[in-house]
């Protein structure tokens, strides 16, 4: 087996006899030797022929990581007793291959964070794009080896006498009845995040997953509008990116009858933290920062339209 660099990733080519010995039941896309993983993500490189077979592959490590490791969870470590975890795989249908994570996304899947931040680098592309096929295509060994990452965790957690929260969708948005079983057993876990899933928090109720919890994420289209409506009238919390100027203007208010709070000082998405109903306020990163679209809510104007819209003009 050897070695190649792509844009500061490390990938590896095998020789066919090492191939041929991996196990196969996981197709073309996923070879397990020794206790090792590989996942195929030679298609997305530009002049890797995906008919060999035999070059572009790449090896399989942690498939969760920890708030220190993370940019999105470091402002979780000044919240005391807390320790969080997160799992980034490829959103929407950046892992190709007909995957899509991200079933109701809209032009969010153009100004993604998967993008901002060190998500714009090869090597972190590339491990998402991997993580994700590999659930695809060999789930019950992926989920397996995330379970036991979990167990690692919690245990850690325990010792230190912390909760641990874990966000298992970083940069995805799906709930498979796999992860509703981890869900369930961990049940000492909080998990957490958000979801463009008008229904997923009446799946969680009839799955009684009562250690999971996520807010709704504002979009830029009528129907999300409604769905909005829906779950604030359910209950829930709505998430919502707006201008710095317009954030400031709402953010510690009740104003409209709606509670703002500032969802970029932390992320812990759970009614401990944030408190009950609310709308989180979150400014634009990356590619999201020249989004004209309406994914974005630029005035104070738009923002108190968007209060009308949950609140029925309150």
């Amino acid at each position: 087996m050897q070695k190649t660099t792509y844009n500061g990733c490390t990938l590896y080519t095998f020789t066919r006899r090492e191939f041929e010995a991996g196990e196969s039941e996981f197709f073309a896309n996923v070879r397990v030797i020794g206790e090792r993983v590989y996942v195929f993500v030679g298609d997305m490189l530009p002049g890797t022929k995906r008919s060999r077979g035999l070059s572009g592959w790449y090896r399989i490590g942690k498939l969760i990581s920890l708030q220190d490791s993370s940019p999105k969870l470091k402002k979780n470590g000044k919240i005391k007793n807390t320790l969080s975890s997160i799992h980034y795989g490829a959103p929407a249908r950046v892992a190709g291959l007909g995957i899509n994570q991200c079933s109701h996304a809209t032009s969010c899947a153009d100004t993604c964070l998967n993008t901002a931040g060190r998500g714009r680098t090869a090597p972190v592309a590339l491990a998402r794009i991997a993580r994700t096929r590999f659930e695809v295509f060999a789930p019950g060994l992926f989920w397996k080896l995330y379970r036991d990452e979990l167990q690692t965790i919690q245990r850690t957690a325990e010792r230190a006498g912390a909760v641990h929260y874990h966000r298992p969708d970083g940069t995805t948005d799906r709930l498979p009845k796999a992860l509703r079983d981890i869900v369930k057993e961990f049940s000492a876990t909080e998990f957490y995040g958000y979801t463009a899933n008008p229904t997923r928090d009446k799946v969680a109720a009839q799955h009684r997953l009562s250690n999971y919890n996520v807010v709704f994420s504002r979009k830029e289209t009528e129907r999300n509008h409604q769905h909005c409506t829906e779950w604030w009238h359910r209950g829930g919390s709505i998430s919502a990116v707006v201008s710095a100027d317009a954030k400031a203007q709402f953010v510690g208010t009740n104003r409209h009858g709606v509670r703002w709070v500032d969802y970029d000082t932390h992320d812990l998405r759970h009614p401990d933290h944030d408190g009950a109903q609310c709308v989180g306020l979150l400014t634009p990163k990356g590619p999201a920062k020249q989004d004209e679209t309406g994914f974005v809510l630029r005035s104070v104007d738009d923002v108190r339209q968007f209060a009308a819209i949950l609140t029925g003009g309150a």
